[in-house]
């Protein structure tokens, strides 16, 4: 589901079968002319790469090669490339608002973030080439790391945390470019095709230590395994994970249930860690996998979101958290794998229930990545009808227009119209809507009613659209006499576009 759809993947087809009939007209030598014509125009920082390609020692040409990977991995654990922690104490804010609060960050000294984005992105194409071998070995390596902290020559302070600071927590802090749940499906994927034909049980018990990891919580079994081909691997990670459950459960139970702990804390995202996979897992055993493999994708991902929303309840500032960051990617992933793949309206509606009651997170800085999954999160008239319900319920006025706009759409005229008689004011915008609808559905004489009362309580330049209506309708009846009339009111009333009025009057003549 991370990489192409169909669609993609049959036109990519069909262009490799065209170059494989293209080359197979060309002969040795002008193969070999197209090769040094390609040659030719390589820049200079290019050309080893190039040469290295050629002869197969290296792949993907703008990827670092085996020997300078295993070169960088054993640096970083022996701490020669180190990243550097700083902070600094603000009072204010770059807005000017006070803060009183320390801000930290982490610098890169030796760009090792860029050059794991270039690993990252080279092991895709390693899969896409088929080349599982290499994509599992260089990920087990580099998903795995450790960097040491130091200090860095500026910080006003130097207090680390205890946990090691690892791939996930460069996600955490932004530092990494490439798409977290894409990195960790090449890494899943590419493991699990070189270790497939291992046994049940041994293979499970390796799939779940990979799976418990935290970078790779954005991924369930069901996005990497074939439900048919690995019945027997399904049966050994249930059992597995029954066993786990039952002896995180009973410890929850009897040593964090009455109290917080950092601990506890950690134990049950475990256990509901534990809970995510099995009924993943379960599911594809029932053979439903189609659809309840996506429930859970989407519930996953959802519940990942809520976690973070959580996290970002307990900051002073929102502005600039890197909790953000990670839910514009979850949502972009969600609407990418929405647009491509069936679910269930029942989780769908409780996800679009969620995001409308709490104003699409707006407050945490979401509003934008919500808005777009809002978009994807309905397929049929009903569901599109239900989504209106929800929004017309909330006090967001934005959300109600939404939900009148659907109203329209799907042929509730009814709802449609209560809403715009419920929502005129002074503007006269809801009047020329209301206007247009009674004209449009034959109603004129409504319709020259809500004008007339627009006339009268409406002061903005909108109100010059509301005069031409009633003109134009005058001299449609042939009465010349109250069309020249309104003309000669309107001139008289502040804000009516004179231009604009007298254009459309001119045009009745």
């Amino acid at each position: 589901m991370y990489y192409k759809s169909k669609d993609e993947i049959t036109k990519k087809n069909v262009f490799i079968q065209e170059t494989k009939r293209q080359l197979a007209l060309m002969s040795s030598q002008e193969k070999d002319k197209w090769i040094i014509m390609q040659a030719q125009l390589l820049n200079e920082t290019k050309q080893q790469d190039f040469l290295k390609s050629l002869s197969r020692e290296k792949l993907i040409i703008d990827m670092p090669s085996n020997e300078i990977i295993d070169e960088f991995c054993k640096q970083v654990s022996e701490g020669k490339i180190c990243l550097e922690y700083e902070t600094h104490y603000y009072e204010f804010d770059g807005s000017g608002r006070y803060m009183d609060d320390w801000e930290v960050w982490y610098n890169d000294p030796n760009q090792a973030m860029y050059f794991i984005d270039n690993i990252f992105k080279g092991c895709h194409d390693l899969n896409e080439l088929e080349e599982y071998e290499q994509t599992n070995k260089i990920l087990g390596q580099i998903c795995r790391l450790e960097f040491c902290i130091v200090e860095a020559e500026d910080s006003e302070d130097f207090s680390i945390e205890e946990e090691p600071f690892t791939i996930d927590t460069a996600y955490e802090h932004g530092m990494l470019s490439t798409n977290k749940t894409e990195v960790v499906y090449d890494w899943l994927y590419a493991f699990y095709m070189v270790h497939k034909d291992l046994k049940a049980g041994e293979l499970a018990q390796q799939l779940i230590e990979l799976l418990m990891l935290p970078l790779c919580n954005v991924i369930l079994p069901s996005n990497v395994i074939d439900s048919i081909e690995n019945k027997e691997v399904h049966n050994e990670m249930i059992l597995l994970l029954e066993t786990f459950i039952e002896i995180d459960t009973k410890e929850v139970q009897e040593k964090y249930s009455k109290k917080y702990s950092r601990e506890g804390y950690y134990l049950e995202k475990k256990l509901d860690r534990e809970m995510n996979l099995i009924e993943d897992l379960k599911r594809m055993k029932k053979g439903k996998q189609n659809i309840d493999n996506q429930i859970s994708i989407l519930n996953s991902c959802w519940k990942q979101i809520q976690e973070l929303i959580q996290w970002l309840r307990y900051e002073p500032y929102i502005d600039d958290q890197l909790e953000i960051d990670e839910i514009w990617n979850i949502c972009e992933a969600l609407v990418r794998h929405l647009k491509n793949n069936s679910e269930s309206w029942d989780v769908r509606k409780r996800v679009l229930q969620d995001i409308v009651d709490n104003d699409g997170y707006d407050y945490y800085g979401c509003i934008d990545p919500m808005t777009d999954l809002l978009e994807v999160l309905c397929n049929t008239g009903e569901e599109y009808l239900d989504k209106a319900d929800i929004m017309m319920k909330n006090r967001s006025r934005e959300y109600q227009k939404q939900a009148a706009k659907i109203y329209y759409e799907y042929g509730h005229d009814e709802e449609y119209v209560l809403y715009l008689k419920r929502n005129i004011s002074k503007s006269a915008d809801v009047y020329l809507e209301l206007i247009e609808y009674y004209d449009s559905h034959n109603n004129t004489e409504e319709a020259i009613k809500v004008a007339n009362e627009a006339l009268d309580k409406c002061r903005d330049s909108k109100i010059t659209e509301v005069f031409i209506f009633l003109i134009k309708e005058a001299y449609k009846a042939g009465n010349k006499t109250e069309a020249t009339k309104l003309y000669r009111r309107a001139k008289q009333r502040k804000n009516v576009l004179i231009s604009e009025l007298s254009k459309a009057f001119k045009d009745l003549k």
